[in-house]
């Protein structure tokens, strides 16, 4: 089902930009870009949304402080590499190629369809709630509990 795209809500030196916050944003398309000027999400939750990011990580993790993502395809159309991510997300699907850390909890979200050249898990407590993932490309906090999991891993 095609979901409609949030157009910008402000501009900034001619540019359309996204400037919200706090906000509750549902069931819509969202393309995260830096053309010129950097938009800000801050603090919002999105929930059933297609997220296209086509900037670097730089610019994502500004866009997405403190976000949260809920039941939603995350999709990288620029490698996201470099740094930590800040929002936390449940149900979400990957799509993209990654090598970053997730500061916040990822909970039953799915990498099968993601390139990944690194996790780091910096809040995730239980392997057992991410899909797609593989050794060596993940580092593992709390290594006694999730021992179990990690040795059902598929290792080279």
């Amino acid at each position: 089902m095609k979901k409609e795209k949030l157009l910008p809500n402000r501009e900034f030196q001619g540019q359309p930009v996204h400037q919200r916050y706090n906000e509750e944003i549902v069931n819509k398309e969202i393309e995260m870009d830096a053309k010129g000027f950097v938009g800000s999400f801050r603090g919002s939750h999105f929930k059933d949304c297609i997220i296209k990011i086509r900037c670097a990580f730089h610019y994502t993790v500004v866009m997405t402080h403190n976000c949260s993502f809920e039941n939603c395809l995350i999709w990288a159309h620029t490698k996201q590499s470099g740094g930590n991510w800040n929002a936390s997300f449940k149900n979400c699907f990957f799509k993209g190629k990654y090598a970053l850390r997730f500061e916040k909890s990822l909970s039953d979200c799915d990498f099968s369809n993601a390139k990944i050249d690194y996790l780091g898990l910096l809040a995730n407590n239980d392997l057992n709630e991410l899909k797609g993932i593989h050794y060596p490309v993940v580092a593992i906090l709390d290594v006694q509990k999730n021992f179990p999991v990690w040795e059902k891993i598929e290792k080279p």
